[in-house]
């Protein structure tokens, strides 16, 4: 933006205002919007908790927001006949103020006194009738005509933003003040306590920052700063708004929406919450939430496998050797495991279909972003292949509860089955497209140095498709809903810490077994994954042969998926069917996959040295046996 040759803001008493500060003020301004909406809708996100609290129904609930915006209404055109006549910095300093201390003695109000809740909501509708009615006309001065459409949207944005922000505060400082031992009746009264911080803040930054710019200084009929003086009282005011059209269609059009966005911002999370109580999730809806689950743990793999099949064009882009390649693995894997406690803990405690979506978008533009690293950073690489592996952790942590939580006992092995193929499948189609789309990208003209880049860009945009599959189509069962006998829905409330969750872990020696065997099958099907293309193109070198490192890894690809497909079927049905006879089948049949997966990657190490094309039936049983625990170790 480039103002207007010789155009000059002034404050009020004729000092003129930099271009810096008016964009300083304008932040200020926005800023304190996003705290306007964040208080405001903070409420809609605890709405279930105040119900609970005050011990109130629906039409109780709603006079919160009517009281709030009813007395909102009424005082926006005196702060606006005000705004014209006064010192305006003043009024909004006051506006803050006041919605920030009203905000904060609303979270102190007995559970007997509703009626003065209300109040007090009332009272916060007047600090906030205050600010958004005054600010947008000190925008308005601030920049001049060419400007101020951009000025005002840039002031808008932060509505939506403030809003959406509201609801996540609510929901997470409710869920950290009952994780801190606060009452559960009490704890959303902590959700009002933390725009008040902030609003202060706010006054005293529009105190010390904030300039009062002469009324019109940026209109061009009043380019010397001439101060503009109102003399008319309220009713002359209304009169010629009343007779402006443009005016009134325009407020009752905002009127129109603004009843809209208030209905829906203020009643939708409760509306959501009513209708998963009152709907047990269909057959339908828990398919579709496995399909789409599947799907996604096949992005999952397919993104983890990619770097493998084209490690060595990796290893030529940086100018680095094994040693330094194999970190690239290690610091996914070592961030991967030390967040997924975290997100266990977590995923017990909030809801896990917002940490899916947040997990999914991370490790999908975090994998984006490592396709644009330069050649000299490759510990930049480093650092967003561990932030991935952030991303990858959620994902894979959460995602069994909730299929869980989905299916009964009797259907469970099924489901954990079908999102078991995607692993094998994902695997493999990572080294495919691996080495797809890197002969692409060299046929299309890519350089051969980087087109291994490209193969990075694909699952990415499948992963944010993926976020909003799930932000739309899968529903948030409740814990333990499949576990119950009687067919009610237990009440699963959790108030233990990490420590006390661990401990118990540790004393559950099936647990304990269980993982250390899942964590012996998970780095040899690491290691086996990450360095079988780049071990087969170095066999082959030794061997006297020029391999084709996109035919090694499209091969390669093939073969996991077909090897993986058989091993997940037929462990699934090994066990179902050993089941009859045997109650421990399932930790035996993983036990025996392994017992002859061992020798199979022992020998095909051996063997390599005499031939490399005699290494493939090895991998197939190999493979096939280590799939064999997929269904098993996750059911």
């Amino acid at each position: 933006m480039s103002r207007r040759p010789n155009h000059v803001v002034v404050t009020a008493d004729g000092k003129a205002i930099s271009r810096r500060r008016a964009i300083f003020t304008h932040i200020i301004f926005t800023s304190i919007n996003f705290l306007n909406y964040t208080d405001r809708y903070t409420i809609a996100g605890v709405l279930s908790d105040i119900q609970d609290y005050f011990d109130i129904g629906e039409t109780a609930a709603g006079l919160i927001q009517t009281v709030f915006i009813l007395v909102y209404m009424l005082w926006a055109p005196l702060f606006g006949f005000l705004g014209d006549r006064l010192t305006r910095k003043y009024i909004l300093m006051a506006g803050i103020a006041a919605w920030s201390c009203f905000t904060l003695l609303g979270s102190f109000v007995p559970s007997n006194l509703f009626w003065l809740f209300l109040v007090i909501r009332g009272l916060v509708g007047i600090g906030e009738s205050s600010y958004i009615t005054v600010s947008p006309s000190m925008i308005g001065d601030l920049f001049p005509q060419s400007e101020r459409m951009i000025a005002i949207s840039v002031f808008s944005f932060a509505g939506p933003f403030g809003a959406g922000f509201g609801y996540i505060l609510g929901a997470c400082a409710t869920s950290v003040a009952k994780s801190a031992g606060a009452n559960s009746d009490s704890a959303w009264q902590w959700s009002l306590r933390v725009t008040p911080v902030f609003g202060f803040i706010a006054v005293l930054m529009t105190w010390i920052f904030v300039p009062e710019p002469a009324r019109g200084a940026s209109e061009s009929s009043v380019d010397d700063g001439t101060q503009i003086v109102l003399k008319s009282n309220f009713k002359e005011d209304l009169m010629y708004l009343w007779r402006n059209k443009t005016c009134v269609y325009c407020t009752a059009a905002f009127t129109a929406a603004t009843y809209v966005l208030g209905c829906l911002g203020f009643w939708a999370p409760k509306f959501l919450e009513d209708a998963y109580f009152a709907n047990v999730i269909t057959k339908r809806q828990a398919i579709c939430s496995l399909a789409i689950f599947t799907f996604i743990n096949f992005l999952n793999y397919a993104d983890r496998c990619t770097i493998s099949a084209v490690l060595s064009d990796i290893q030529d882009y940086f100018d680095i050797g094994e040693t330094a390649a194999g970190l690239i693995q290690t610091v996914f894997i070592l961030v991967y495991m030390l967040w997924a406690p975290l997100f266990g803990f977590l995923g017990d405690r909030l809801t896990r279909k917002y940490i899916l979506m947040a997990g999914i978008a991370a490790w999908s533009c975090f994998t984006l972003l490592g396709s644009f690293v330069p050649s000299n950073l490759f510990w930049l690489f480093l650092v967003i292949r561990g932030l991935v592996g952030i991303g990858e952790s959620s994902y894979i942590t959460v995602s069994p509860s909730l299929i869980g939580d989905l299916f009964s006992i009797s259907e469970r092995i099924v489901a954990v089955s079908v999102f078991s193929f995607a692993i094998p499948f994902g695997a493999g189609f990572g080294y495919i497209l691996g080495a797809c789309t890197t002969s692409v990208a060299k046929s299309a003209g890519v350089s051969s140095n980087s087109a291994w880049q490209w193969s990075l860009r694909v699952t990415p945009l499948l992963g944010f498709i993926s976020v909003l599959c799930v932000w739309v189509f899968v529903p948030e069962p409740a814990r333990g809903t499949n576990e119950s006998t009687s067919g009610e829905i237990p009440e699963v409330e959790i108030k233990s810490s990490v420590k006390d969750d661990l401990l118990y872990l540790w004393h559950n020696k099936t647990s304990v077994f269980c993982t250390l065997g899942y964590t012996a099958t998970t780095y040899v099907f690491g290691c086996m994954g990450f360095w079988s293309p780049k071990f087969l193109e170095d066999a082959y070198y030794a061997y006297g042969n020029e391999p084709n490192n996109n035919y090694i890894a499209l091969g390669f690809g093939v073969v996991t998926c077909i090897s993986g497909v058989l091993g997940v079927a037929l462990g699934a049905y090994a066990a179902k069917l050993y089941m009859r006879c045997k109650s421990n089948s399932e930790p035996l049949i993983a036990a025996y996959g392994l017992m002859i997966a061992g020798p199979m990657v022992f020998f095909a190490a051996i063997i390599v040295e005499y031939n490399p094309a005699a290494i493939w039936p090895f991998i197939v049983i190999a493979e096939i046996t280590l799939a064999m625990n997929w269904p098993i170790l996750l059911h």
